[in-house]
């Protein structure tokens, strides 16, 4: 069993979440593409000039995530779309993550279990995460028992 990171951090906004990977992704594609030169081509001598361009506002670049409400039923409710902001009104003993790249909010929770990648949980409050997959964020009130079997999951006291 891996512990996984505790912090004390603010809060990030999801806007700046998004801004930051797409960012990432980009730096990565153009760093693929950069050794992509014809090998039978001669080197190119010409000095690259500044072009004028806009740079797109956030909300032209990223599309807005769809929204959804999830019920918890009988003490347990399960996410298994991806790409999602879900809410959970209220509190939910059970609520189990099978989706990846989604958002919940929900009060308190005894047990989160999250079997997807690259999730982000808030909760009021959370008894014990147990982390199956890699690349989650659990952003929570208290500080919950952790059972990490995946990688670079992280819990944050707020």
């Amino acid at each position: 069993m891996k512990t996984p990171t505790v912090k004390n951090v603010p809060v990030t906004s999801i806007p700046a979440l998004r801004r930051s990977f797409a960012i990432a992704s980009i730096a990565l594609a153009a760093a693929g593409l950069a050794g992509c030169a014809d090998a039978g081509s001669p080197a190119s001598t010409a000095t690259p000039k500044p072009s004028a361009t806009s740079t797109p506002s956030a909300s032209e670049a990223l599309p807005e995530i769809p929204k959804s409400d999830a019920e918890c039923t009988d003490g347990t409710a399960t996410i298994t779309e991806n790409n999602l902001d879900v809410t959970i009104p209220g509190d939910c003993a059970t609520v189990i993550v099978d989706a990846s790249n989604t958002l919940v909010t929900v009060g308190a929770v005894q047990t989160l279990t999250i079997n997807g990648a690259i999730n982000k949980v808030t909760a009021t409050s959370i008894e014990s995460v147990v982390f199956t997959a890699s690349g989650n964020i659990v952003e929570t009130g208290n500080e919950p028992k952790v059972d990490d079997q995946g990688k670079a999951n992280e819990v944050n006291v707020k």
